[in-house]
């Protein structure tokens, strides 16, 4: 394969469909912007967890993947990915591909998205290319379901509370969700 043909596949989403979790408009609409760059197919929305699980409910087995941001409230993309990892709805792929977006990269928040079998994380502020390509890794990285129990059982942080405490190198972060 040469550079080029790799370099367009790398930034190819593949006509993929996605649900992006996010309160902000703006955020929401610059996701849509690159997901579109990307080549998405459709790009759904939700502004809370709430709203996401109903949407994932109708259309789970069609979205290629859930990007969203962990720290929405009242409760956050954590919790989301627990929901979906756990099993909370027959209705959703448990084994659905989830990227987190934030902004901070807290020890404690990794931690808990990599018991919870993250697929990715995209952490601002990125470029168009590297967050397309952050989804495509995410996509193609593939993992082991572990019984359903083990994934509510995972703590959350907190993060209303939680002091924020720089996680490890980001660059350890991203190799460990990667395929």
């Amino acid at each position: 394969m040469n550079v080029a043909s790799f370099l367009k596949s790398d930034l190819d989403l593949n006509q993929g469909s996605f649900l992006v979790v996010e309160t902000k408009a703006h955020f929401r609409e610059i996701a849509h912007n690159a997901l579109m760059r990307g080549r998405a197919r459709d790009v759904k929305y939700a502004p809370d967890v709430d709203e996401a699980m109903q949407v994932l409910k109708r259309l789970g087995p069609q979205l290629t993947a859930v990007i969203c941001d962990w720290d929405i409230a009242p409760v956050g993309g954590l919790e989301l990915l627990r929901n979906i990892r756990s099993g909370k709805s027959a209705r959703i792929p448990r084994d659905l591909c989830v990227v987190i977006l934030t902004s901070k990269t807290e020890a404690i928040a990794v931690k808990a998205a990599m018991q919870l079998d993250v697929n990715g994380f995209a952490v601002a502020p990125l470029s168009v290319e590297k967050f397309i390509k952050t989804v495509n890794m995410a996509i193609q990285r593939r993992i082991t379901l572990r019984d359903p129990a083990q994934y509510a059982a995972v703590a959350l942080p907190n993060t209303d509370d939680a002091p924020a405490k720089p996680s490890a190198n980001l660059a350890t972060v991203e190799r460990r969700v990667t395929p």
